[in-house]
């Protein structure tokens, strides 16, 4: 218990220096990257929590760039499922059509 005002900060530092050192250069606001790492490492515990709100654009609502959300939003998978559909269609409509029809068969 009593290593733990140590130990915490010490945690947080840590986490934010790899941090920092991982993030893309075109991510990193306000300074620098080298002075960003600076800053967390000599200035204790302040530095930290200062990099983790201000420091990076975190992006969490744009998706990467060239890739879609979900299948759905990607035009290739669009059309490759609709070429599947097209080939597939006759098989399918026979058998959604018997099974309107009621006759049991699977």
């Amino acid at each position: 218990m009593r290593y733990l005002p140590v130990i915490i900060p010490l945690a947080l530092t840590i986490y934010a220096a790899v941090d920092c050192l991982r993030t893309p250069d075109d991510e990193v606001k306000h300074l620098p990257k080298a002075i960003w790492l600076i800053l967390v490492l000599l200035v204790w515990v302040a530095g930290p929590i200062i990099w983790l709100i201000a420091g990076r654009d975190r992006g969490l609502s744009r998706p990467a760039e060239g890739r879609p959300l979900a299948p759905d939003d990607d035009p290739e998978f669009l059309r490759r499922l609709g070429e599947n559909r097209h080939n597939n269609g006759d098989q399918g409509n026979q058998r959604g059509e018997r099974d309107q029809q009621g006759d049991g068969q699977p």
